[in-house]
């Protein structure tokens, strides 16, 4: 196929989330307010994945569902080698792009916010039940130092 990628790891299941790291930082250089961070940090966050894949993997009509249960809830599907898609967290308006990792062993999101000049740019992998969730904000203009935050969630289901 036009767009085949060595197959990545069907990534389909609900995660828990157990542990927060560097989350707080990684959501004030975003400009959320402490309540939020605190509030966000200390959240019963659930994410149910569906990731459907072409014969092989790595195809054009490969699909990601993203189902977030927690303190802010979203549901998004994306699709894989097609044009940026248009997302809100709270009042701050993204523009997403998934991709594979070149690894093959996850998937990458990124998220354009070009009104306030920066990217989130988040990598899941999945090692058994275990998917760790790297997040880091990039700033465009290079004047302000993004930060990174891992979330580590358990398999459930």
């Amino acid at each position: 196929p036009l767009h085949q990628h060595p197959p990545c790891p069907n990534l389909t299941g609900t995660y828990k989330l157990v542990k927060n790291i560097n989350y707080q930082d990684f959501l004030e250089c975003q400009g959320v307010g402490w309540a939020l961070r605190k509030a966000a940090d200390s959240a019963n966050t659930t994410h149910v994945l569906t990731h459907t894949t072409s014969a092989g993997g790595g195809g054009a009509d490969d699909t990601l569902r993203l189902d977030i249960k927690g303190l802010i809830s979203s549901t998004v599907d994306y699709g894989f080698y097609q044009p940026p898609i248009t997302t809100k967290i709270k009042d701050k308006t993204f523009t997403d792009v998934v991709s594979y990792l070149p690894s093959s062993e996850g998937v990458r999101i990124t998220k354009s916010n070009d009104a306030d000049g920066y990217d989130i740019i988040v990598e899941r992998r999945l090692d058994g039940d275990e998917l760790t969730m790297r997040q880091e904000v990039v700033f465009r203009d290079g004047r302000r130092k993004g930060k990174e935050a891992t979330q580590i969630f358990k398999r459930v289901a």
